[in-house]
């Protein structure tokens, strides 16, 4: 028999890792160098739960509905089990947290700490006993009746404590010094055995000593020779018959304790384990982690039936057996129960079966059959229940959780507001505060505040600093901050959320209810919610109220949005459904610098709500622009008029930190248009912003990617695409200049669609604009198309174009020149369409409702013509046909006649 080595799986990033059972063992845990915590539904689940908790987690434990992760920021974080979601905090060390051990037959747990002190502490009291020692802890762990404790330490020794006297009971030089966590060759992890509390293990070089609990000497030793590396883990099963161990240069072996021989061994690689893990279940199976961040399994590491009591503990055993007799034969007094079967000898007894048989007669074969089919299926199995999704809880939009000390309170466009020491005791007042950093000091300089009431929320406008716990909020006008002011919720009421904008200060309670108020404090309206407040946002005199309309369905957050205008002493409502991802959460609410309404999701999608669309329109995916899935994007604000988000990347989490200040950057808008890498999606993409939202100075950039569309249809010989774009477009000025740019290219059954579609904008009386207010063209700019000139410029053009495709100038510009100013293409244009392409439809400056000064001679013939074949040569003016050269009154020189003779032989020549 030998262990069974599935091949290994990518779990986190190279370094030390960590992995556990959950306490029924469906389920596995790991963390990792990424920081990140990952909920593994079996080792063959290719899509864990995953979690970023910091930037690396050392140690993992799981106990009942809690999850325990000693992170970077030296405290142990507790995680829900099994949604893996951040539920505060369980205990803080002045350096991070190297190990943890948690028993299945008590409620403590031991923390290892780098700054060399272990603490032994009550998970619900949180009753905590502390042990100092001399180096930095590699390993601790714990028995089964909580009397020891035991330590490896860097310095050398592994020591074993009495916990309720915390005196020094043996100490064992058996550990590879180290000065810290991080350098440490050997993790030197120890274990007690959990089942009969009867023997201690640890990893002594090439052999595992185990020793007897009762006396602390050493009943035996383990080793084969097959492995002459050093044991650095070893670990207990949980039937208390096997032990696990594992070498620096990636080994895994497994003995049976009583007979002391080896179960079988294998190799996983060359890099050192850095955990094991056995399966709670019983079924043999052993979890590992190593240096690089990978997971594994191997499977059959024990014998078939040898989990079982099989007599190490004689005692119990006999008891459990003794126990199960008795149970068969319970004395029920005159009661009886006797099998089935003596129903057919007793008389007494009245049979249904036999009643049918007598009446009835046999069934017939195929009653028979059925019968018998019946008979043999199975049983329905009980239906599986859904569990239950709660809702999401309300948020502060721009701010980062209350558990995190310091954290944001607010940080938008107008400055940020700090909180330090929200966490600390209420005996600790002194310490908190909470600081406000203007982006502009034009309008207020920073503020320091004294946080002795607890407040936890915070939002900031040009005019106003609003902070609020859960019954008080304090208001401080920045036009004039002696006139603070503070509104006191009653008792049944608690405020869940506030908001302020230039206008209004807004608070929103638990009993679904809005308190409308200016800015210096007078009460100006009440409303009530549908629903439960998740969070809202404030602009001017606008208010955007997120709601739970509903419960959760299918794991989607039914999230819908109100909007309110509080004009003078009026209100005006809009209700608005939000459109979330799947399985997402509402995660930044808000406006855009010009009033539209937008949100983010937690998947990282933007949406924005144009009020003349009413819909909610994603405008960028922030995701495809991290470098990590686990990095994150903290929105901070949108700037509509600009098309960009700012907001601050997050590397491996979902909050930036404080130091280093973090750095602001800006994502252009891109809405998620398919094949988005082509050209083609690029220019429909930036045309569908740009008609849709209101962004400054884009009428010229409009027109040019317009072009750039319409020529790239042309390009590619769709014809039918190129009329139906600007068909779709309807700008006058945009199909003027795609006549010019077909008739360039000798297009001329295009032009004559394109005439057509000129024909149905010019009979209309009001030519359709892009959108409502936007994307309109100013109307001195708007020239309406005249069929009739159009053909008359069309033949100037068609010749000046072949020669100049067939032989380019020099001076060809770079740059597209519409409406004569340059302007540069936000997208590049693909394949061999050139900017010079699009500036020779400027060559005609004229504008055709102009009288000029010398009316020209118009043609009598129609030069797009497909009968007449003289349609598109331009006939020769008489008076340019008699032009001739005046000759100098004085006698020319010998160089003068010389120009004189090849002028006329060049005249002579274009003439013939």
């Amino acid at each position: 028999m030998g262990i069974n080595l599935l091949p290994v799986r990518y779990g986190h990033y190279e370094g030390h890792t960590d992995i556990c059972f959950s306490d029924d063992g469906d389920k596995l845990l790991s963390c990792g160098a990424d920081g990140e915590v990952r909920i593994w539904n079996g080792f063959d689940d290719d899509d864990p739960l995953q979690n970023c908790i910091g930037e690396f987690a050392l140690c993992i434990k799981h106990k009942g509905e809690h999850i325990f992760v000693g992170t970077n920021t030296n405290l142990v974080q507790q995680l829900t089990y099994p949604n893996g979601d951040r539920n505060g905090i369980l205990t803080r060390f002045t350096a991070h947290v190297n190990h943890m051990y948690i028993s299945e037959a008590h409620n403590w747990i031991a923390l290892a700490s780098e700054d060399m002190t272990v603490k032994v502490m009550e998970i619900s009291t949180k009753e905590t006993k502390t042990f100092t020692i001399n180096g930095p802890p590699l390993s601790v762990s714990l028995c089964k009746n909580l009397k020891n404790l035991a330590v490896s330490c860097g310095d050398g020794k592994l020591k074993i404590f009495n916990i309720e006297d915390q005196s020094l009971i043996k100490e064992i030089s058996v550990v590879a010094k180290a000065n810290s966590f991080e350098n440490a060759k050997e993790l030197c992890r120890i274990d007690f055995d959990q089942k009969y509390n009867k023997y201690f293990a640890y990893p002594d070089g090439n052999k595992i000593s185990i020793l007897n609990i009762s006396d602390w000497n050493e009943a035996f030793t383990l080793s084969t020779d097959a492995i002459d590396s050093n044991y650095s883990l070893v670990c207990f099963s949980p039937c208390g018959n096997y032990v696990a161990a594992s070498t620096l240069d990636g080994n895994i072996a497994v003995w049976l304790l009583r007979s002391q021989t080896i179960v079988g061994f294998e190799k996983q690689s060359d890099i050192a384990i850095t955990s094991l893990a056995w399966n709670p279940k019983g079924n043999g199976e052993l979890a590992f982690a190593d240096a690089q961040g990978n997971v594994g399994m191997a499977t059959n590491c024990t014998e078939t039936g040898a989990d079982e009591d099989d007599g190490d503990i004689p005692d119990e055993e006999g008891a459990i057996e003794e126990q199960n007799y008795e149970s068969e034969n319970i004395d029920f007094g005159d009661v009886q129960i006797e099998a089935e079967d003596d129903d057919e000898d007793n008389e007494n007894a009245v049979s249904l079966e036999k009643l049918k048989k007598e009446i009835m007669g046999p069934l017939e074969p195929e009653l028979e059959a059925i019968e018998a089919a019946a008979s043999r299926s199975p049983s329905p199995r009980a239906r599986s229940v859904t569990p239950e999704i709660p809702l999401q809880p309300a948020f502060m939009p721009s701010s980062t959780p209350e558990h995190l000390d310091p954290r944001y309170m607010c940080y938008n466009e107008v400055g940020i507001i700090r909180c330090y020491g929200c966490n600390l005791d209420d005996d600790d007042d002194g310490t908190r505060s909470i600081e406000v950093e203007f982006h502009d000091s034009q309008i207020h300089s920073s503020m320091m505040i004294r946080n002795y009431k607890g407040y936890t929320m915070g939002s900031i406008s040009t005019a106003a600093l609003a902070v609020a716990n859960n019954t008080v909020i304090h208001v401080v006008p920045l036009g004039s901050s002696s006139e603070e002011w503070h509104l006191v919720l009653e008792d049944d009421e608690e405020i869940v959320c506030i908001a302020a904008s230039h206008n209004l200060i807004c608070l929103a309670t638990a009993n679904y209810f809005v308190h409308v108020s200016t800015i210096f404090g007078i009460q100006k309206a009440v409303i009530s919610v549908p629903g439960p407040i998740l969070t809202m946002s404030a602009i001017g005199m606008v208010l955007i109220i997120a709601y739970h309309s509903t419960s959760t369905r299918k794991g989607d957050q039914c999230v819908e949005t109100m909007l309110v205008k509080f004009e003078g002493t009026t209100i005006e409502n809009r209700d608005m459904k939000v459109a979330l991802k799947p399985g997402s959460k509402l995660q930044w609410l808000g406006f855009t610098d010009v009033g539209t309404p937008a949100m983010m999701d937690s998947t990282g999608m933007v949406y924005l709500h144009p009020l003349q669309c009413n819909l909610w329109i994603p405008f960028c995916d922030t995701k495809k622009h991290h470098k990590s899935p686990s990095d994150g994007f903290f929105m901070t604000a949108i700037y509509e008029s600009l098309g960009t988000i700012r907001g601050i990347r997050c590397k491996g989490s979902l909050y930036p930190g404080f130091t280093p200040r973090p750095t602001l950057t800006e994502i252009e808008f891109q809405p998620p248009f398919l094949e988005i890498g082509t050209g083609k999606s690029q220019y429909e993409s930036s045309l569908f912003t740009m008609s849709t939202l209101q962004i400054e100075g884009m009428e010229k950039k409009y027109q040019e990617i317009a072009l750039k569309s319409f020529a790239l249809a042309m390009k590619n010989n769709l014809e039918k695409r190129a009329v139906e774009f600007m068909e779709m477009l309807g700008n006058p000025q945009l199909l003027n200049l795609a006549v010019k740019y077909a008739s360039k290219f000798d297009k001329r059954r295009l032009v004559e669609k394109l005439m057509d579609v000129a024909s149905k904008i010019d009979a209309d009386a009001d030519p359709p604009t892009f959108n409502g207010s936007s994307v309109s063209t100013p109307s001195t700019n708007v020239i309406k198309p005249n069929k009739k000139l159009l053909l008359e410029s069309t033949s100037k053009i068609l010749n000046k174009s072949k020669s100049q495709v067939s032989t380019p100038t020099q001076g060809t510009p770079s740059s597209s020149m519409i409406n004569n100013t340059p302007s540069t293409s936000i997208i590049s244009t693909p394949g061999n369409i050139t900017l010079s392409d699009i500036s020779i439809l400027q060559d005609e400056p004229k504008n055709p409702f102009l009288k000029s000064l010398k009316k020209t001679q118009t043609s009598a013939f129609n030069p797009l013509s497909l009968t007449d074949k003289f349609a598109g040569i331009e006939k020769e003016n008489d008076s340019v046909k008699s032009e001739k050269r005046k000759q100098p009154d004085s006698s020319p020189s010998e160089k003068n006649k010389e120009k004189q003779r090849k002028l006329d032989r060049f005249m002579f020549s274009k003439r013939n």
